[in-house]
């Protein structure tokens, strides 16, 4: 029995030992990495808004748009923010105008570390608007890809008037907050932590990088502060009442409003998006057979058809 109590004690020791060294390592390669100016190379223009500097870029005459309202891009929780949608803003950008914003803490934006209201989805509905009117666009049809889905909802109810109509990508506003309190963790393990799911190499950016032949999305990791904005985003958005309301509101939005959802989506559960389709006033489902989160990255085409059977000029 001594020997087991003693062999048990020294793999806790080794575990103990593992876990220091991992937070301790990670934590200097946040340092190490992370050293880009969030403005360098922007390709789009700025916006300030609540104190903070917003990047959005367009594409094609948006205060024009022949359809009457231009297309509103609305990113997911993906650091490289606008980035993430490139190829499919060009193509959905055949003759049409087309807004992308990078929310606060995303993409060419500015990184602000401690949480509060600047996160909160409604103050970036707010942000967009502004952007709008800085554009001269009184109204838009929105497409958001998973988070994006649910800023694009929180738009509708912030402001209907401006809202034509709304393609929900991959997205439902039902999250499971229960594994949310690691970020939260001290001693450097809940940055740790959410280096490594956010943009390190084990993460969904890390891997989706790996398997493309063209990745632009990994330089958004080299951002200064990307990590400790994205836990303070995350922070915020969790304890928001305003975000576990948003849920119970989708009655109230009656802008037409297709769900599009992949089969294999392990993000999104279907069952969310069957559950969001039958909230929403005016929604239909599509399903991507084969598609995952990102539909658009494995499934280009078929995602396309989905959302361009609603948004193209000719609907």
């Amino acid at each position: 029995m001594r020997l087991l109590g003693k062999i048990a004690l020294w793999i806790v020791a080794v575990l103990f030992t593992a876990a220091v060294i991992f937070v301790v390592a990670t934590n200097y390669q946040i340092r190490a990495t992370e050293t880009v100016a969030y403005d360098a190379n922007a390709p789009g223009r700025y916006i300030t808004f609540g104190g903070h500097r917003w990047h959005y870029l367009t594409k094609g005459d948006v205060p024009n748009d022949p359809t009457g309202a231009p297309v509103l891009l609305l990113h997911g929780f993906i650091l490289s923010g606008h980035e993430s949608f490139l190829t499919f803003k060009d193509k959905i950008g055949e003759g049409r105008g087309v807004i992308a914003p990078d929310y606060l803490g995303y993409g060419h934006s500015e990184r602000v570390l401690e949480p509060g209201e600047h996160y909160e989805i409604s103050h970036t509905t707010q942000a967009i608007a502004a952007m709008l009117d800085e554009l001269n666009v009184q109204q838009v049809d929105l497409l958001g890809h998973s988070y994006g889905g649910v800023i694009a909802a929180q738009f509708a109810l912030d402001y209907p008037q401006r809202v034509r109509r709304i393609v929900f990508l991959s997205s439902a506003p039902y999250v499971d907050i229960s594994g949310t309190k690691m970020y939260e963790t001290g001693l450097g393990i809940g940055r740790a932590m959410a280096w490594h799911i956010i943009s390190g190499p084990l993460s969904f950016l890390g891997n989706s990088c790996k398997a493309s032949t063209r990745c632009t999305w990994a330089p958004y990791a080299l951002i200064k502060d990307s990590t400790d904005a994205m836990r303070a985003a995350m922070y915020t958005n969790f304890h928001s009442p305003t975000f576990a309301a948003l849920a119970g509101r989708l009655p109230e939005i009656s802008a037409p409003s297709p769900v599009i959802i992949g089969d294999r989506d392990f993000i999104v559960p279907l069952a969310h998006a069957e559950r969001m389709t039958k909230a929403l006033q005016n929604a239909k489902l599509a399903v991507i057979e084969g598609g995952r989160h990102m539909p658009y990255v494995g499934k280009f085409d078929e995602t396309y058809k989905a959302v361009a059977d609603f948004l193209q000029p000719s609907t």
